[in-house]
């Protein structure tokens, strides 16, 4: 019977929280009970049971101190939950005197074993760098994997940076089509000239186009082809829609960038000028990842 509870610890490293939702009440305090005696003997996956017992407090009387020692102790046996359960009471200090360098260590190494927890963990590490150099591209890098197994926090700070880097694009799109409208003289009155506007500018008859070697053409294809987050790219009389791809967030895996632009004259010069508004039809606007038009 000892060797089949020492065998079931081993095999499944259930947490206590686990337990708890699964067995009666008088059931996973006898499972607590037998952990305790087995992590006295050195079984890693009991010291990570009893840690999660002690944290949080079912059982046996809540104590962080106590729950620290149990998880470092089965951390240092390999148990890839411990290291990072450890891991996060260094980095806020619970239990343990705060330590980001310790802290940095044990989600490392849980992270690195797939722990999606310490991964997301890590990457703020890196992002403000505690218990390490600050390093934005590793912290990309640790968000995404952690995205990629299901962390929501993650997901949401994934999508921001990739769908930042939409924008950039967008951004380069819009001064193009500008400069290709301004070229044909398209809006030489602040108005838009629909005999010569945006059909002749998506042509690319402007003289600068010619001169310079640019295109609006070959600037919408570059933008596709160059970026791993943008599917799709138009522009259709002046409006630039832009599709995503590789960006998750609610269940979504693609949304669209609705750019209109209406031309102004400037206050100094009465030279026309184009601005930009997002469509409402552009669905980044209900994920949050661009904001509501002015």
């Amino acid at each position: 019977m000892k060797r089949m509870i020492v065998a079931a610890l081993s095999l499944c490293a259930l947490s206590f929280a686990a337990a708890a939702a699964d067995l009666p009440s008088a059931d996973s305090c006898k499972l607590v009970k037998t952990a305790a005696a087995q992590a006295e003997q050195g079984n890693a996956d009991a010291m990570e049971l009893l840690g999660s017992a002690y944290y949080s407090g079912e059982c046996v009387e809540m104590s962080f101190g106590k729950a620290a020692e149990w998880y470092l102790k089965s951390a240092e046996k390999g148990s890839v939950k411990s290291q990072a359960a450890i891991g996060d009471m260094y980095m806020r200090g619970r239990g343990v005197a705060q330590d980001y360098s310790k802290a940095f260590k044990w989600l490392r190494s849980a992270a690195e074993n797939g722990n999606a927890d310490a991964e997301y963990s890590l990457a703020i590490m890196y992002q403000k760098g505690l218990g390490t150099v600050k390093n934005e591209e590793e912290a990309k890098s640790w968000y995404a994997k952690a995205c990629d197994k299901g962390v929501p926090d993650a997901c949401r700070i994934t999508a921001g940076d990739r769908f930042s880097q939409v924008v950039i694009l967008s951004n380069m799109l819009m001064q193009q089509v500008e400069l290709c409208y301004f070229d044909i003289g398209a809006l030489k009155d602040g108005t838009q000239n629909p005999d010569t506007g945006a059909t002749s500018c998506s042509s690319m008859t402007g003289s600068r186009a010619k001169g310079s070697g640019w295109n609006l053409e070959s600037a919408v294809n570059d933008m596709v082809h160059d970026s791993s987050y943008v599917k799709s790219a138009s522009v259709e009389d002046g409006i630039i829609t832009v599709t995503t791809r590789n960006i998750s967030l609610g269940g979504k895996d693609s949304f669209t960038l609705i750019l209109v632009p209406y031309p102004i004259a400037t206050a100094s010069d009465n030279d026309p000028a184009l601005y930009w508004q997002i469509s409402p039809e552009s669905t980044c606007l209900e994920a949050g990842l661009c904001k509501d038009p002015e």
